[in-house]
């Protein structure tokens, strides 16, 4: 009797759901847009460590109530250009 190996499994590409963002804001250079990073610290994959991942969002900021070095929340939001996908949805902390 041969073995029968089990079907292959696909991977489906699954959406992510639309989640808000915490991060400090780094720029505020251009009209209506702000520069958030955000830090995160998935595990390693072997040695289970934590590891410090950093990524830079633009955010729509309408008011320009956002000073630099401010701690905010974003919130997704439809596109607004090729790489604006967020909005600042509330400021956190005032930075300096």
């Amino acid at each position: 009797m041969l073995a029968t190996r089990p079907p292959a499994r696909t991977l489906a590409l699954r959406p992510r759901a639309a989640q808000s963002v915490t991060g400090k804001v780094v720029s505020t250079a251009a009209d209506k847009t702000v520069i958030v990073e955000v830090q995160r610290f998935p595990p390693h994959a072997l040695y289970a460590k934590r590891i410090r991942q950093t990524k830079r969002y633009q955010a729509h900021d309408a008011e320009g109530a956002v000073g630099l070095g401010d701690t905010v929340r974003l919130a997704p939001c439809p596109p607004m250009s090729k790489t604006k996908r967020f909005a600042v949805a509330e400021v956190l902390i005032k930075g300096d």
